[in-house]
């Protein structure tokens, strides 16, 4: 055989090698089994096109295996998911495949997945085979270490209270904490906290270098009581757990209707109130409503908030309208249990607008640009709001700060993009709530 059928046999083989690789559609991937941990491997809806990551994308359900191999589809990107068992942490992936690229086997570039609300769900990387690739089969090989957070408990007086700290792990139950005991990084700790003076409520902090935060707490009514419950997901670095207590004090928010419109008395158990006030939670709330024009039926709103300037949750933020009985006099009373911050409306008739609450002194307050990217402006011209504080959905305080004159900017470099709530106050205890998003 001349050199000139020898090369051309060389060229054909190799062109069928090929041409077998890129009318395979799917490249297998075998994942190691090792100590410490296990991957996922999950579709996503971005497409590997010229082999750039997606700037977003959405994460989808976990791959079956096919035998010993999963088998992922070209020209789409695929999450490796990273679940370790309690007290390991992911130290590194290699990600290898035949024929191999000439720099050799890879590690995987690792990062986080949060929530819009910062919560840390778990650690991925994304991996993807181009429509052409020659690869014809490929393998995952995990890494995991050791890794322990320290928990450090201090523990309120016993004349004040008691707090006990549990760990979360999925598909077993809580483990009582001691101070000074270790576990895995990212963990849930459980926090349980039972006042000694039922009139009051728990504060507590987390603080991890030095970074304090609040943890917010609900009460929950069980057999033997009200016990306040929280919840908090542990990093990777050490973290203190303390409680102190408050005076169980919710805000009800209301303003009288100018006397065109009518009249609103509102009672905290014997006490009138003259206008907002904070009062003691489970304290009835008694209403006495009259409308200036008797053809105008008062209808009276509340609103349980949920969202707590001191870190505690519950409520319900929808506006629900309280029955009210009609007296002989042509007044119409009503009485609500005072089981969260609240928020009072009253409207006369059917067409008329609910009388103004939170904005009667920060109606003119506003905030710019809504969305936003990095910051935003509170623009308070009036002089009216003193300080703002910025929560999440969940009812965590990210931020908090005094409004210095007509313009205040506000940073949220760290935030992650998603919805915001944001509280501003005024000097006398006036509150308003206004929904930001950051994109």
């Amino acid at each position: 055989m001349t050199n000139t059928w020898k090369r051309v046999l060389v060229t054909l083989s190799f062109i069928g090698l090929l041409s077998g690789a890129f009318a395979q559609a799917v490249v297998p991937l075998e994942v190691e089994e090792v100590e410490g941990g296990r991957l996922e491997i999950r579709e996503t809806d971005a497409t590997v096109g010229n082999g750039e990551p997606p700037a977003s994308l959405a994460i989808k359900d976990q791959l079956t295996k096919q035998g010993k191999s999963y088998e992922l589809k070209k020209d789409l990107f695929y999450a490796v998911v990273v679940r370790p068992n309690p007290g390991f942490a992911i130290e590194s992936i290699v990600w290898s495949n035949t024929p191999e690229r000439q720099e050799g086997p890879r590690e995987l570039k690792l990062q986080n997945y949060k929530t819009v609300e910062g919560v840390f769900l778990y650690t991925f990387s994304l991996i993807g085979f181009t429509a052409t690739t020659p690869v014809t089969q490929s393998k995952l090989t995990p890494k995991f270490k050791k890794s322990e957070v320290v928990v450090k408990i201090q523990a309120p007086k016993v004349d004040e209270g008691t707090m006990k700290v549990h760990s979360v792990v999925s598909g077993s139950d809580p483990k009582e904490l001691a101070s000074g005991d270790v576990v895995g990084q990212n963990s849930f700790l459980l926090v349980e906290v039972i006042p000694v003076d039922k009139k009051k409520r728990p504060v507590v902090t987390s603080t991890i270098e030095n970074s304090e935060k609040k943890v917010a707490m609900r009460p929950v009514q069980t057999q033997t009581g009200v016990v306040w419950q929280g919840q908090i997901q542990v990093g990777d670095k050490n973290v203190s757990l303390k409680t102190t207590f408050v005076p169980d004090n919710l805000r009800v928010n209301f303003t009288a209707p100018t006397a065109k419109k009518g009249d609103l008395v509102v009672k905290a158990g014997e006490e009138k109130l003259s206008g907002s006030k904070s009062i003691l939670r489970n304290t009835k709330l008694s209403f006495s409503v009259k409308s200036a024009d008797p053809a105008k039926e008062p209808h009276l709103f509340y609103l349980f908030e949920k969202e707590k300037l001191d870190g505690a949750e519950g409520g319900t933020n929808e506006r629900q309208e309280l029955t009210l009985t009609k007296q002989s006099d042509g007044t119409y009373t009503g009485e609500l249990e005072l089981k969260y911050a609240v928020t009072i409306t009253v409207r006369f008739g059917e067409d008329e607008t609910d009388t103004p609450v939170e904005e009667a002194q920060l109606g003119r307050v506003s905030v710019y640009p809504n969305p936003f990217e990095g910051q935003f402006c509170i623009s308070d011209e009036a002089g009216q709001a003193a300080q703002y504080q910025l929560f999440s959905l969940q009812g965590q305080l990210l931020q908090a700060g005094r409004i210095e004159g007509a313009q205040t900017n506000v940073e949220t470099e760290e935030l992650p993009l998603g919805i915001y709530l944001l509280r501003l106050k005024s000097a006398t205890g006036e509150c308003k709530t206004i929904r930001v998003v950051k994109r």
